[in-house]
Formats: structure tokens, C-alpha cells, sequence
């Protein structure tokens, strides 16, 4: 490597894996003034791109086959080494796809329920309004009006009263009669 080495390099992919190299310029530094350093770092970069088509064979054997989606490795002022690997049984998105189209019906479901038991009580309010309503009606319609005729003929008495609770506005009255009668 000479000073031509470019400190951050991104490769489209490495065995399919989307991949960033980077490595500090001091250590690149180093390597341009110690060739011992520099194959070093070569050795290294050509065993990455080994350990990457290995870990991607390892992965196709485990259950539900991961697939490595990214991977990185950085190597500091001192040539320390650290990687990054990111792995999915999903790599097209298709589980969660699925799983978020689940997701969405049981939402929706969960509304509709929510929606029909609105409805539901909604619908139970409305009966309880009309029966309080109906029950109204009749304690009014069963008002209790008092009629008094005054006479000496019981059957003179008994029509008079019939007319008068006749000419009532409520068709359903109970009540009391009282008569006088006059002898």
C-alpha cells in the first residue's frame, strides 16, 4: 500500500455483503514509512473478504438461513481491529411485511368490535329512551281525575258522569266517583 490507499473505502458488496472499510490515516501513514505494517494490513484485508465468504456459508446452515446484510471493520491509529456484522432471516422484508399486514387486520378488527359494541350500546340507550319514554306516556295517560255529579236520578247521575269522563283528554282514566244524591 502507498499513499495512494484511500482511508475510508466502500465496496458495493464483499461475497453479496454490502461492506465499509476504514482505517485511521495514521496507521496508513505507518504503513507508507513500515512495509512490514503494510502487509500486515494487506494479509488482513484479504482475510476479511475470506472470513466473509466463510461466515456467509456458516449462516446458510443455521435455522432459517440469516443472510448478512452489512458489515464493516475499522482498524484505528494503532491497527487495532473491530467489525460490525448485521444479519436477518428477512432480508426481503417479506416477514415483516407480513407481519405488519397482520398487525393491521387485528387493528382493524379490534375496531370493528369497538364499532359494533358503540353501536351496540348506542342502539340499548335508544330502547331504554323509549321505553322511559313509553312509561311515561302511560303514568301520564292514567292520571287520576275526580268527577262529582250532583242529582236525584242514579241513572240522570251515571250519564252525567260517563259524559264527563268521556270528555276527558286521556283515553285510560281511573279515579274516584263520588255522588251525591238528595233524596
Amino acid at each position: 500500500p502507498g499513499p495512494h490507499m484511500l482511508r475510508r473505502t466502500r465496496a458495493t458488496g464483499l461475497y453479496g455483503v454490502p461492506t465499509t472499510v476504514n482505517v485511521s490515516e495514521e496507521f496508513l501513514q505507518k504503513c507508507v514509512d513500515d512495509p512490514e505494517k503494510a502487509e500486515w494490513l494487506e494479509r488482513n484485508l484479504k482475510s476479511f473478504a475470506e472470513s466473509t465468504k466463510w461466515a456467509n456459508n456458516y449462516l446458510k446452515s443455521l435455522p432459517g438461513s440469516p443472510v448478512r446484510v452489512f458489515q464493516s471493520v475499522t482498524i484505528d491509529e494503532n491497527g487495532n481491529m473491530s467489525m460490525t456484522s448485521r444479519s436477518t432471516n428477512d432480508p426481503d422484508g417479506r416477514i415483516a411485511r407480513e407481519n405488519a399486514q397482520k398487525k393491521a387486520r387485528e387493528k382493524k378488527e379490534k375496531e370493528e368490535k369497538l364499532a359494533e359494541k358503540r353501536a351496540e350500546k348506542k342502539e340499548q340507550e335508544e330502547r331504554l329512551a323509549e321505553m322511559r319514554a313509553k312509561r311515561k306516556e302511560e303514568r301520564e295517560a292514567l292520571q287520576s281525575h275526580e268527577v262529582t255529579v250532583v242529582g236525584n236520578d242514579i241513572r240522570n247521575l251515571t250519564e252525567k258522569m260517563v259524559e264527563a269522563i268521556s270528555h276527558s283528554n286521556n283515553s285510560a282514566v281511573s279515579g274516584t266517583v263520588g255522588v251525591d244524591i238528595q233524596v
